[in-house]
């Protein structure tokens, strides 16, 4: 039974660790996709003035 719970706690752990590592990787890839978003559109605003001019 001792055992059984231990590996039951190994496997419990394992889950809360996973989810918060794919947690803190979402969070990454959102704030590189948004600073890359922001880049690329400060790029095109960039463009539009100058060729306006």
């Amino acid at each position: 039974m001792t055992g059984s719970f231990c590996f039951q706690t190994y496997l419990w752990e394992a889950t809360c660790l996973s989810l918060t590592m794919a947690g803190e990787l979402a969070t990454e890839l959102t704030t590189r996709t948004m600073d890359m978003l922001r880049t690329t559109n400060l790029g095109i605003l960039c463009l539009r003035k100058s060729t306006r001019v």
